[in-house]
Parts: structure tokens; sequence; C-alpha cells
């Protein structure tokens, strides 16, 4: 699904880029570190690069906090500092904007809502959809312990990087 948004009177984006890690599911912890996780069906059309910005209406000051800059689309993670705006007593409303290096005003996607918890707490891990034909564990049933293993670390980018893989041969094919 391709997202244009616009930001104060700026420019709008058509892309094909959707920020998987945060989300309404799942939440970041202040002063750690985190991976942001995309997808980009696209991967023809979309900006090879752009910068990463936390938002929050809700935070007196905060227009635009920058997390990343130059974040490469192909890669699909970026690793980011979370600060801690959780002093200012707000925890829910963040979201994570893509935009263009040069303008900030061409947002290319847009995060849900997400919250940031507290130092001490432990971070959300997240599970990648479950492919079709293929199940979670043996019982059926999938659990978050909140602490993510090597091999779900793993299985995340083997499963977002064969996502990428089909969708350039895809594009490939359509040319």
């Amino acid at each position: 699904m391709a997202e244009t948004t616009q930001l104060n009177n700026g420019l709008c984006s058509l892309s094909e880029i959707k920020i998987l890690y945060p989300s309404s599911t799942y939440w970041l912890v202040a002063n750690t570190t985190a991976d942001v996780l995309w997808n980009s069906t696209d991967p023809v059309n979309d900006p090879q690069r752009f910068s990463v910005y936390l938002v929050n209406p809700n935070v007196p000051d905060l227009k635009q906090y920058a997390l990343a800059n130059n974040a490469i689309t192909a890669n699909h993670n970026v690793s980011v500092t979370v600060p801690n705006f959780v002093t200012r007593d707000v925890q829910q409303g963040y979201s994570i904007i893509f935009t263009n290096i040069g303008n900030i005003s061409e947002v290319y996607s847009t995060s849900e809502t997400f919250d940031i918890k507290p130092v001490g707490n432990t971070p959300s891990t997240y599970s990648p959809p479950t492919p079709p034909g293929s199940s979670t564990n043996n019982t059926g049933n999938s659990t978050n312990t909140g602490k993510s293993s090597d091999s779900e670390v793993i299985s995340a980018r083997v499963y977002l990087s064969t996502f990428f893989a089909a969708a350039v041969v895809a594009a490939m094919m359509a040319i």
C-alpha cells in the first residue's frame, strides 16, 4: 500500500516503505538502543536513503527529533538511541517518520503511534508475520517473553531479506 503524507504544508511523497517496528503493538524504552525495522515493497521507486525522526504532538517543543540520517532503504533496519522524553510525563503518542534527507517536509513513511516506556522496562520484541504455509511453533501458539533470542532476530532479518529479494525479482521481471 503506497503512503502519501504531508507534514505542515510540506511536499507529498508516494512511498512503498512500511515501518514495522516500533508500532502500536511494539513499544520502545527510553535511554536504550533499538532497531527501527521496515519493508520496502517497491525498491526500484522508493528512495535509496532517508532521515529518521521521532515526533509526538503531545510533547512541548518536540517538532522532529532526529534519530538517524542517511538510513539505507535496502538495509531494512537502522539502530537508533531512544531519547528519554518520559521525564516530561508523556509515554504515548510517538511516531517515527522517514523523510527526504534534504527536505524534512517530504515524508516518505509514518509509523503507527507507539509508547516509549520509562527506563528499566523491558523493550518489546518484534515478531514478523508467519509466512503462509509455516507455523509459529509446535502448538501453533506464539509467545512474547519481552526478550528476543539471537535466532528470533536472525529469523526476522532473513524474512525481511527474503521479502526484499522477492520484490527485486518481481520488479526486474516487470521491466
